[in-house]
């Protein structure tokens, strides 16, 4: 190792010349060109006098150890027409030290080993590249540095910079493959270059690592071309990435990037966004003012810890997004815009919607990680037309809070289908509500899947039926259709009271209420039914049907759970037939309230109406079919133009009135099930039937019950016998209330 002077002013530093060189300062010329183990000075014995000088470093043979100006008393003019490299150190006068323009000079800093120091004391460095790189290198810069000209690089290549808080301004960075970049706390590189390829990489960043936080500022201000930011396959890696910002903070030009990196910030830029697919790590600002290119590549949020940020100021993101960061928060600043064609994808972390409305072609968070989806008073709308707008099958380690409320506004048209898939055991909880507010398309339900409010208005399509939990309300459109299907929807609301409003529509499908402490209340007529096999079933719950009619195949409450059957003041009419018509036979922590209503059991076929020794309101069995009535009721009103069979040594009660009302030639039947007499009891008042073959009933509790057999054409009853406490003469002027119009009586 040995020092070289410079000497004799003007002159040509490459590894052969030694015509100004010297061993000591101001010494004799001659001395060999310095090495990269020898240190290189310029100081005031380095010109003629105190003249201006030139010192031009040319090729690749410029090398030294360290390298210390100092002290010069004329200006020096340093043109790095080649590569310099220095294997050590670097510090220049603040004065009398200028860098000529000259195409393609860097300075290489090639140490292997650590400690080495870089001082520009402000001089900028005019057309002058800086090129790290020296596995084992270590460098630590002691100020800012700025090079100006479009060969003004920064290559981090290999080795150890520290950037020590400062500020690098240069036209263009590239980052090497193994490069380890020390920013401390937060320092900054400026990139004033317009031409592609203003931020690159040499390969894969996989094994370059970045600590502090290092912004990169793009801040050219001009029009012109594209600023291409693109990196090789990889990019930075998941601990890198999250350390470095890019700042795009001016120009009306075209930026394209695809690098991964951690806040993404374009305020200030006005011009055109191109993208290749890159992770952000951090927060991402959209400017107001810059346009956005519509594409199908994806941006993933990924980072792992912290709340990051999405700031889009009422521009589209028309792409595809993805959130994946195992810990990580990502909060919408104003509401977020994706094009009607792109998916969302909530793979890992929390989605915050903070209030904000997200838009996007479909959601999807069909996955078992761990991940939360925070409405807040926020929604998400759904504006595509994608087969499946909506998936969250696998709800295993989702989350829900807020109003998950989910708007479904694509106007889709008529032979197209849309899949809404809530979640396959949702809890009640964590279940979202769905608007349909256009098209006229098929809407579906995945099958087994879990849904809280379910609200169709505006939708005038096709329901399509599959097997359904509902924990909310039930809105349909009145220009909807329900498909017809043995699907069961069930309601499972465990608290509050829920809706159903039908607005004419029938819903052609089994409805089951099973929620523990669940109330739902009819808002119309509700109409299941164009086929006898959809059944109304009340397993848990309150079901107030509000005084609206209802109408079903088949009514079941079979079962000891807590429940209650509020049937309003409406008529029931039950089409279905069968051992199972009115299955109530289990009546333990059943609470029943008829309210007068009508149960109409229309069917041509035999039905039983099992009825548990409850009290009804009125009974009827208007269709041809025999009605067999099972257990100690009570009725309001018990009405047949039809057969009527009692249960054998059980006592049916009559509050107000029993009507059995065949007509002249066509009898109806009222009898016992069985040999043993069946027992009818009214308290008062009188009983008229009209062609009526009674037979094993007995007639008791302080009533008159009248069956007159005479005239044939008026009465035309029939003693079938084994009858007790009916009277089947002729009657009196005085017995009938209606002489003349004795059917009508019993209407």
């Amino acid at each position: 190792m040995a020092d070289r002077y410079w000497v004799g002013g003007t002159g040509t530093w490459n590894s052969s010349l030694t015509t100004n060189w010297a061993a000591t300062s101001g010494g004799t010329a001659g001395a060999s060109a310095p090495t990269l183990t020898d240190n290189v000075f310029f100081d005031a014995n380095s010109n003629v006098g105190t003249g201006a000088f030139t010192v031009t470093i040319t090729g690749n043979s410029g090398v030294c150890n360290d390298c210390t100006i100092s002290g010069l008393d004329g200006v020096l003019t340093l043109t790095v027409g080649g590569v310099w490299k220095v294997y050590g150190s670097v510090s220049f006068p603040a004065t009398n030290l200028t860098f000529a323009g000259a195409s393609g000079g860097p300075i290489q800093f090639s140490a292997t080993t650590t400690g080495k120091t870089i001082t520009t004391n402000g001089v900028t460095l005019t057309e002058v590249g800086m090129y790290f790189d020296g596995v084992g290198g270590g460098w630590t810069l002691q100020d800012d540095i700025t090079t100006t000209g479009t060969s003004a690089q920064l290559r981090l290549l290999t080795g150890s910079i520290n950037l020590n808080n400062k500020t690098i301004t240069v036209n263009n960075v590239t980052f090497g493959t193994a490069a380890a970049i020390a920013a401390e706390t937060s320092s900054t590189i400026n990139i004033t270059g317009f031409n592609t390829g203003v931020l690159s990489s040499t390969g894969s960043l996989a094994s370059t690592t970045v600590s502090g936080t290092l912004d990169l500022n793009f801040t050219y201000s001009g029009s012109v071309g594209t600023r291409s930011c693109i990196f090789g396959s990889g990019g930075f890696s998941a601990t890198a990435a999250p350390n470095i910002n890019m700042n795009i903070t001016a120009g009306s030009d075209t930026f394209q990037t695809n690098v991964i990196i951690g806040n993404l910030n374009f305020t200030g830029f006005s011009g055109s966004l191109s993208f290749n697919s890159f992770t952000l790590y951090g927060s991402l600002t959209i400017s107001a003012g810059m346009t956005i290119t519509s594409t199908s590549q994806t941006i993933t949020f990924g980072a792992t810890s912290g709340t990051k940020t999405i700031t889009t100021n009422g521009k589209t993101l028309n792409c595809v997004i993805t959130f994946d960061g195992v810990g990580g928060t990502f909060q919408l600043v104003d509401n977020l815009t994706v094009g009607t064609s792109r998916t969302v994808t909530l793979t890992n972390g929390t989605l915050d919607l903070n209030s904000k409305i997200l838009s996007c072609g479909a959601f999807d968070s069909n996955n078992s990680n761990t991940r939360t989806l925070a409405f807040g008073v926020g929604t998400i709308s759904i504006t595509g037309a994608s087969t499946t707008l909506w998936n969250t099958t696998t709800v295993t380690g989702l989350t829900v809070t807020g109003t998950a409320i989910v708007n479904v506004t694509n106007n889709s048209p008529a032979g197209t289908t849309r899949t809404i898939s809530g979640g396959s055991g949702i809890s009640e909880t964590n279940a979202f509500s769905f608007n349909i507010t256009a098209g006229s398309d098929n809407i579906t339900t995945t099958a087994n899947h879990s849904y809280k409010d379910l609200n169709f208005t505006g939708f005038s399509g096709i329901f399509t039926n599959t097997n359904r939990t509902i924990y909310g309300n039930l809105t349909l459109s009145s220009t909807m259709t329900c498909a017809s299907a043995a699907n069961i929807t069930t309601f499972a609301a465990t608290s509050g009271t829920k809706t159903i409003t039908t607005n004419g529509v029938t819903t052609d499908f089994p409805i089951t209420f099973d929620g523990v402490g669940g109330t739902w209340q009819l808002v119309g007529n509700l109409t299941m039914v164009t086929a006898a096999a959809r059944t109304l079933t009340l397993t848990n719950g309150t079901f107030n049907a509000s005084g609206y009619n209802v109408t079903v195949g088949t009514f079941s409450s079979n079962n000891s759970n807590i429940r209650a059957l509020q049937m309003g003041g409406g008529i029931w009419t039950v089409i279905g037939s069968g051992a199972s018509t009115w299955l109530l036979t289990t009546t333990t922590n059943m609470t029943l309230t008829h309210s007068n209503s009508i149960i109409d059991l229309t069917s041509t076929t035999a039905k039983t109406f099992a009825g548990g020794g409850l009290s009804y309101g009125t009974l009827k069995n208007t269709g041809s079919g025999t009605l067999t009535v099972t257990g100690a009721n009570t009725f309001a009103n018990l009405r047949g133009t039809a057969n009527i069979t009692l249960t054998s040594s059980t006592t049916t009660t009559v509050t107000d009135a029993l009507s059995m009302d065949g007509r002249y030639g066509s009898l109806v039947f009222l009898t016992s099930s069985a040999a043993a007499n069946a027992t009818i009891s009214k308290a008062s008042g009188k009983v008229y039937t009209t062609f009526c073959n009674i037979s094993k009933i007995t007639a008791t509790g302080g009533a008159t019950f009248r069956a007159p057999a005479t005239p044939l054409t008026s009465y035309g009853n029939v003693d079938g016998g084994t009858n007790s406490g009916w009277t089947f003469t002729a009657m009196g002027a005085t017995d009938n209330p209606n002489p003349g119009a004795f059917s009508s009586f019993f209407s």
